[in-house]
């Protein structure tokens, strides 16, 4: 897998509340661009108040992330969005953090990807994702929304390329216009 460390990733939900939020992410892929993965960055969505819940979308493009995972989707797309209370509700121990939901897509989920999507980002549609973590057709999510994202240049690391005693951290740009899979 061929690393993009810098990159952002855009959640717009149309239900149940709009909410229109961004921040940093990572992402990776193959070196023929049929498998991709997109992570938030430890924090998650920039949010518009200090209330507002904290939302990390993830995304996934192809077979390999799916191995084993399950409610597999036959088009290999998938998306989880998990859901943090910002805050702790009165009743709650102040010293516990609530639990997260995370809504997830499943075989009966609704996601298109958009077109023209490549190495350096894409968009996809959701709606009908499932509640937990371990899909569960039976709990069905009333998030509805996007997810784009954009991804920096691809950066591998060759060994072989570094003369001795240089950094072993140098980076070669790979092009980010590779076209993806449909």
């Amino acid at each position: 897998t061929r690393r993009h460390e810098t990159g952002t990733l855009r959640l717009v939900l149309t239900t149940p509340i709009a909410f229109d939020a961004s921040g940093p992410a990572s992402c990776g892929s193959t070196a023929d661009a049929s498998q991709v993965v997109v992570d938030p960055d430890g924090f998650g969505m920039a949010r518009e108040s200090e209330e507002a819940d904290f939302h990390y979308p993830y995304v996934t493009i192809g077979d390999m992330y799916d191995y084993g995972r399950a409610g597999q989707r036959s088009d290999h797309l998938n998306i989880a969005i998990t859901v943090q209370a910002a805050r702790i509700p009165a009743d709650e121990d102040p010293n516990v953090r609530p639990g997260a939901t995370t809504h997830t897509s499943d075989p009966s989920s609704l996601l298109a990807l958009a077109p023209g999507h490549t190495l350096a980002g894409g968009s996809i549609s959701f709606s009908n994702l499932t509640i937990g973590e371990i899909p569960d057709p039976s709990r069905r999510s009333d998030l509805a929304g996007m997810i784009s994202w954009t991804c920096g240049p691809v950066t591998i690391f060759d060994p072989a390329a570094i003369p001795s005693g240089d950094d072993p951290l140098t980076e070669e740009p790979v092009p980010t216009d590779v076209p993806l899979p449909s």
